[in-house]
């Protein structure tokens, strides 16, 4: 798990942060968005016994709305917020279930986050974007995503991400596991100049290899 949130709730609305939405966003889409955040915010909170229908119903909000990448948006932001230590976790059981969407998606954030990338290769402090990431590559390497695409987004986070993102990277590769990515989480194990990410390198590593 990446380490603990701090404050930066602006990260998900600043300027240099904001992904486009449809200019067609009207009263009904804010209604509808205000009905799914009552929804996630349900998720959160509800029991072990509800969950799963629960899941079910943000899925289906997020797949049937007209603007998903705000959805997506919002998803991140109240799991990564509201939702305790479980909430990382809950947003990845949801996004799973939409590869496609997820890989435009991220294309879309890294756009908008170039330049704290490029500025924060070796930041150590946590930021919330970058729980973000955490929950997109996790939910990329659960999804019914193509390898090759994965492990194509998760080396680019490897290459180009802030520590924390290439955290992330690593524990995504994990999930998905095969030769190609234990022969990837080596060679970070082995260079990448964070001794977080290769402490996290190494701990991946042992459980692939047990």
């Amino acid at each position: 798990m990446p380490s603990s949130i701090l404050d930066t709730r602006t990260a998900f609305s600043g300027e240099n942060t904001r992904l486009k939405t449809d200019a067609s966003e009207s009263l009904n889409g804010s209604t509808g968005l205000t009905f799914f955040r009552r929804l996630v915010h349900e998720l959160l909170e509800s029991s072990q016994q509800d969950r799963s229908g629960l899941r079910e119903r943000v899925s289906e909000r997020l797949r049937s709305s007209r603007n998903p990448f705000r959805y997506i948006k919002e998803l991140l932001f109240l799991c990564a917020t509201s939702g305790g230590t479980e909430g990382l976790d809950t947003a990845i059981d949801v996004l799973s279930n939409f590869g496609t969407l997820i890989n435009e998606y991220e294309s879309q954030f890294w756009m908008a986050e170039r330049e704290r990338w490029e500025h924060g290769r070796s930041e150590v402090r946590h930021h919330m974007n970058d729980d973000a990431w955490y929950v997109l590559l996790r939910a990329a390497a659960a999804s019914d995503l193509p390898k090759w695409q994965k492990i194509s987004m998760f080396v680019h986070c490897l290459s180009d991400g802030t520590p924390s993102i290439r955290e992330a990277a690593i524990h995504a590769l994990g999930d998905l596991g095969g030769p190609d990515a234990v022969d990837i989480i080596r060679n970070s194990r082995s260079t990448d100049a964070s001794l977080m990410v290769r402490q996290t390198a190494d701990e991946v590593l042992g459980d692939l290899e047990g």
